[in-house]
């Protein structure tokens, strides 16, 4: 196995969070550790309450850490500042929501399509559309 090939796609390392609630802190995430390889499928089990959505948020960009890295192909995804995350949520990180966050009003392929428009300008659109919607009917027939 190349080198390449060992290196972890998405790390944490070391992630803490807290809230300020009710005039508490709550520490969500103590220290948690994560890798995740190109092609592998992972679950995040827990109780109700226990941190899943706090380390999927961080993990995904939405976030930050409060303590602790998360990295994406070796590099730190916070790092270079807002708008390199905001590159990194828009090209690399995909999130299925359990409830809400979908527009009814659109086809499921039109609000997978949502992110691919975001991330292009006006003029480049009619130039990528095509590509796009292919990605996007794509990682429908993934999931």
């Amino acid at each position: 196995m190349s080198k390449a090939a060992a290196d972890p796609l998405l790390t944490a390392r070391d992630l803490h969070k807290h809230y300020f609630l009710g005039g508490q802190d709550l520490h969500v995430l103590r220290g948690v550790q994560l890798e995740a390889r190109e092609n592998e499928w992972l679950a995040i089990l827990g109780a109700s309450g226990s941190g899943k959505s706090t380390l999927l948020h961080l993990l995904g960009g939405l976030d930050h850490p409060d303590q602790g890295r998360v990295t994406f192909r070796q590099r730190d995804v916070f790092a270079a500042g807002a708008t390199q995350v905001n590159r990194y949520r828009n090209r690399e990180v995909g999130f299925v929501f359990q409830f809400y966050h979908l527009l009814p009003e659109l086809t499921a392929l039109e609000n997978v399509l949502i992110a691919a428009m975001v991330g292009s300008s006006m003029l480049r659109w009619p130039g990528t559309r095509r590509a796009a919607r292919h990605r996007a009917t794509d990682l429908l027939g993934m999931m």
